[in-house]
């Protein structure tokens, strides 16, 4: 479980590429336009060549804000905004819920001392 990032794309040993998204996902409390805007945002990544077998197309995977740029190209502008807010009010909040200390209960010992 990542507590700062939503998602990953990665080249396999076999050429393949993998998508993982963070199993906080899992949550019902995760909207799916997180789960959406996530995906698309890795497949942007593999369309401009970034852990994928087709040609890279930029130097680095983010600079000047290309994957925004390309999923606002092809609708997902409502959706990053969403994002966004949803990030700000909630992500952090669901996180530190699931990382609560777990309060465990003393086992007897056989001896105090130890």
């Amino acid at each position: 479980k990542w507590r700062n990032k939503f998602g990953h794309i990665k080249r396999l040993g076999n050429g393949d590429s993998e998508i993982i998204i963070n199993s906080h996902f899992k949550n019902e409390k995760v909207p799916e336009y997180i789960i959406d805007t996530t995906i698309a945002h890795e497949l942007v990544h593999y369309m401009h060549g970034f852990n994928s077998p087709l040609p890279r197309m930029h130097k680095h995977p983010h600079k000047g804000g290309i994957v925004n740029k390309e999923l606002k190209k092809r609708g997902f502008g409502n959706m990053i905004s969403l994002e966004r807010k949803w990030v700000r009010n909630e992500w952090r909040n669901m996180v530190k819920e699931e990382y609560k200390p777990k309060i465990r209960e003393e086992k007897p010992r056989f001896f105090r001392w130890f």
